[in-house]
């Protein structure tokens, strides 16, 4: 069996965002790995996500997380997140062991 662990970054939604009232963070980054059976790692994934509802990282989160605006190098926008997702949990490379 492999195992995925994912590791999200937010950022936070201005307050006079409408969204906020949904959510009050947005992702701005995406990071997996995956694990064998004696839990070692045998891929990894790692990618920044271009923010919609922020004009900017927040100073507090970059002190944080070491992201900061100049991290541009291929930020997925949410229709390319939504093909990743698409992929990364199709049924196709389901195990036969896997229940629905």
């Amino acid at each position: 069996m492999k195992h995925i662990v994912v590791d999200l970054e937010m950022n936070t939604i201005r307050r006079k965002d409408e969204a906020r009232r949904i959510c009050g963070f947005e992702t701005i980054e995406i990071g997996a790995v995956m694990l064998d059976d004696n839990l070692q790692e045998i891929a990894s994934f790692r990618t920044y996500v271009k923010p919609e509802h922020c004009d900017g990282i927040a100073k507090n989160i970059s002190r944080l997380t070491g992201i900061t605006d100049d991290n541009d190098e291929g930020k997925l926008d949410g229709a390319e997140m939504a093909f990743m997702d698409e992929v990364l949990f199709s049924d196709e490379d389901k195990d036969d062991d896997c229940e629905d």
